[in-house]
């Protein structure tokens, strides 16, 4: 009987200690984050648009446009549907694949100075402008939409990563290209740019 209540006792100290470690998981503190660089789970982030996330991961991202599916033909959307799956289904297990939409109010500004038409000098040009920015407004409810994809590879160093971001950028660009969409790759400064006007909203961008 000694016997047994010494192995009970003990058996009760084993499940105390699995509860009390499971709960140390859950509800674990992280470390307190005092800089930016400290919450931006970036090494580095490269003129050419390749990012370091850690010591062995590589990424790059790129902006595509959306395509007009709902207005298109029943056969012309069975190919887009069947390209986009066959576009998906192309990644090596091995490729991380991320897509991003992103909606931002009061970005119209940007969206109005970036309309650059070269005069016609036909008396309509400031016309034409104004009527332009004006259905920017209208059309997106103030909204400013954009679409990424960022795509991450293993390797041992920045030479590797390079050569196959490089390759995949190259095959994901004709992929989007063969089904009718506008796509391009993004440098650091823009990369950097989204990063900051999704944390700072009212904030204008301004690099040095």
């Amino acid at each position: 009987l000694k016997e047994n209540k010494r192995n009970l006792k003990k058996e009760k100290q084993i499940k105390v200690k699995k509860k009390s470690s499971i709960l140390d998981l859950v509800f674990k503190k992280e470390p307190k984050r005092y800089t930016v660089e400290d919450t931006i789970p970036y090494l580095r982030l490269l003129k050419s648009g390749i990012c370091q996330l850690d010591e062995r991961h590589f990424s790059k991202s790129i902006a595509f446009q959306d395509i007009n599916y709902q207005l298109a033909l029943d056969e012309d959307r069975d190919l887009i549907f069947n390209q986009f799956a066959n576009f998906l289904n192309s990644f090596d297990p091995s490729i991380e694949i991320e897509f991003s939409y992103i909606n931002q109010l009061g970005r119209n500004e940007e969206m109005k100075s970036a309309i650059q038409i070269p005069d016609k000098k036909d008396g309509f040009d400031d016309e034409f402008r104004e009527m332009l920015k004006s259905q920017i407004v209208k059309g997106n409810n103030g909204l400013k939409k954009s679409k990424y994809i960022t795509f991450t590879v293993e390797a041992e160093n920045l030479e590797q990563a390079t050569s196959k971001l490089e390759r995949l950028e190259i095959d994901i660009l004709s992929s989007l290209k063969s089904m009718g969409v506008r796509a391009e790759s993004l440098n650091g400064e823009e990369r950097l740019k989204i990063l900051h006007d999704v944390l700072n909203p009212n904030k204008t961008f301004e690099f040095s």
